[in-house]
């Protein structure tokens, strides 16, 4: 395979290329634990997981692209189904903004000694 630069190099920009892509994927999460930031989050997210998916595709040696296209192929159909909500239905934080359900417990305990009197 003919390459424009030398193997270590490459290697080496992969490697950054990874780094970056955590780093966008970490700030992703990060920013998406507030409501103001979520959707900004997700892009954020979203750019650093692609980044990591097409920069797999540049690893020297790397012969599984068929088995790697038919897996984002598969997981976009089943993201994309019509009716596939990933929120939850019931439970500790279902209709809020997507808190950890600390304040419905709390709030129970609150209201558990009126129930007994």
């Amino acid at each position: 395979m003919n390459m424009l630069l030398p193997a270590p190099l490459i290697d080496d920009l992969i490697q950054a290329t990874y780094f970056i892509a955590a780093l966008l994927f970490i700030i992703g999460l990060k920013r998406m634990s507030s409501p103001k930031g979520a959707k900004n989050g997700i892009v954020w997210a979203g750019i650093g997981m692609l980044i990591a998916g097409l920069i797999t595709f540049l690893w020297p040696g790397m012969h599984n692209y068929i088995l790697i296209i038919v897996a984002i192929f598969i997981g976009g159909v089943l993201a994309c189904r019509p009716g596939t909500d990933p929120r939850p239905i019931s439970g500790p934080g279902a209709g809020d903004s997507g808190g950890s359900g600390r304040h419905h417990r709390r709030g129970v305990v609150l209201r558990q000694p009126d129930r007994i009197r």
